[in-house]
């Protein structure tokens, strides 16, 4: 990969070899009018499912046509996931036994998972629900929509045909640390799981096969890893971004907007704060000017009547 790709800036400058790793597929609301997406982010790094039949192996778990629950079900019974549930991977170069992966270290720089409406649109309708489990721990399996839709990390928007996403947010300082895949980010490994993004979609329809609703989703992840055998490439540091960012991670927030319009979106409050504070000193230094060429044209007018007025005396 490039240095064009992300990074976290450290306090020092630390080369890492940069990943860009994404899903796509197609998710289907079930015969009880739920239908949803959910994602481990830190798991998409690896392009292999370490236990077919488990949903702890998969990055992302998604509904079929037989999904049948009115809840978010998806923990695994017997080992196999719930009837009508399925998993993906990514395009990963890494797969699980990957000797990068287990000697090496790894750090989730942003992701996130997105959906839109792909099926018939005499039957789109409903709404689409955005959820991110604070801790980025798993969301408990057997949630209901009203329940998640009480938690303020979470918000609600009419089907359509636009993309609708939530995204990583790093709500603890240990997510910014580079960490072992085997013992820290491993989804082999016993509670090591963070099914923590959710996008979910109830339908007024009755979901009959003619009337299924159909959404693409996609999922997109960016990591940095460092370790032998690996192609390493210049990060940044920024000690005082670094600050920052630590600062605001016990911030408890949803993000359902891409990064690129985040960003667009503060750089237009600091123009327009930028803007009003020039336009409020242009306005002052304009007053002033004016007021201060009144004074002199009046006093320019007065002395002009009063050496008239004297050399009429004269």
């Amino acid at each position: 990969m490039t240095s064009e790709l992300p990074c976290i800036p450290d306090v020092i400058t630390l080369p890492s070899y940069k990943l860009h790793v994404y899903a796509r597929g197609t998710m289907v609301v079930g015969a009880q009018g739920v239908g949803y997406v959910l994602f481990d982010p830190f798991t998409l790094v690896s392009n292999t499912a370490t236990s077919p039949g488990s949903t702890s192996s998969y990055p992302v778990i998604y509904t079929g046509a037989t999904y049948n629950s009115s809840t978010i079900d998806w923990q695994p019974s017997g080992g196999a996931f719930p009837t009508g549930v399925s998993g993906a991977v990514g395009n990963s170069v890494f797969g699980a036994p990957s000797a990068a992966l287990q000697s090496g270290q790894m750090r989730l720089v942003g992701g996130g998972i997105r959906i839109r409406y792909s099926g018939n649109e005499l039957y789109r309708g409903g709404s689409i629900i955005a959820y991110r489990q604070q801790g980025n721990i798993n969301i408990p399996t057997g949630s209901s929509t009203s329940n998640l839709l009480a938690s303020p990390l979470s918000a609600r928007a009419p089907v359509n045909r636009s993309w609708h996403q939530v995204n990583y947010l790093p709500d603890e300082t240990l997510w910014l640390e580079y960490k072992s895949f085997g013992t820290t980010y491993d989804v082999t490994e016993t509670g090591a799981s963070h099914y923590s993004l959710l996008l979910a979609v109830t339908a007024p329809i009755a979901s009959a096969s003619a009337t299924q609703q159909t959404f693409d989703w996609e999922a997109s992840c960016f990591y940095e890893l460092i370790g032998s055998n690996l192609t390493l490439t210049p990060s940044h540091s920024d000690p005082v971004g670094v600050g920052a960012i630590r600062a605001a991670t016990s911030q408890s927030t949803l993000m359902t907007t891409s990064p690129a319009v985040e960003e667009k979106s503060i750089l237009n409050q600091i123009m327009n704060t930028a803007w009003e504070s020039v336009s409020g000193l242009a306005s002052f230094a304009g007053s002033k000017a004016l007021e201060y060429g009144s004074r002199v044209a009046t006093k320019a007018a007065t002395r002009a009547v009063t050496q008239g007025m004297a050399a009429m005396l004269l």
